[in-house]
């Protein structure tokens, strides 16, 4: 009888046991550790425009101007692996962390928040610049449907 209590607390043990280490977490967040992949320096790798526009004449204009608007070229960022980050762009550093999920990579400063996509390797960011390209050029804002300065970064180290 005792060989039998002792059995079926130890069967007992083994199934809550098995129960407990089977369960995981399947959230697709992934801050800090989640992702070897993204750890490492990014470095400015390109520069982008996309443009549309009413008037196809402008177009041209419009994506020099976005172009020559960056100075991007010595950006970088550096992923860590206790989930912080480090920014340099504009000779402006920033540190803060940083949290992934699908592929969204949202970066967050004590003073606010960026979003940017890590698709394929690669991390872009995005900035509508419309309003400014129209001042710039001095042009009707209702000409230019839309502008947006696309910055692409590499990785460069582990």
């Amino acid at each position: 009888m005792k060989l039998r209590k002792i059995l079926g607390l130890s069967l007992c043990a083994f199934i809550l046991g098995l129960g407990v280490t089977s369960c995981s977490d399947d959230d697709d967040d992934k801050g800090g550790n989640g992702n070897v992949e993204l750890l490492g320096t990014w470095k400015h790798s390109k520069t982008a425009a996309e443009v549309e526009v009413t008037n196809p004449d402008i177009k041209d204009e419009v994506v020099k101007a976005i172009e020559e608007m960056t100075d991007n070229v010595n950006n970088t960022y550096v992923f860590k692996l206790d989930g912080t980050f480090q920014a340099k762009k504009s000779s402006v550093e920033t540190e803060g962390t940083y949290k992934l999920k699908d592929d969204k990579l949202t970066l967050t400063t004590d003073k606010d928040s960026e979003t940017l996509l890590y698709k394929e390797k690669v991390i872009s960011s995005s900035t509508d610049v419309k309003a400014a390209i129209a001042k710039q050029l001095e042009i009707d804002e209702k000409e230019i449907t839309k502008a947006m300065l696309i910055d692409t970064f590499s990785k460069i180290t582990k």
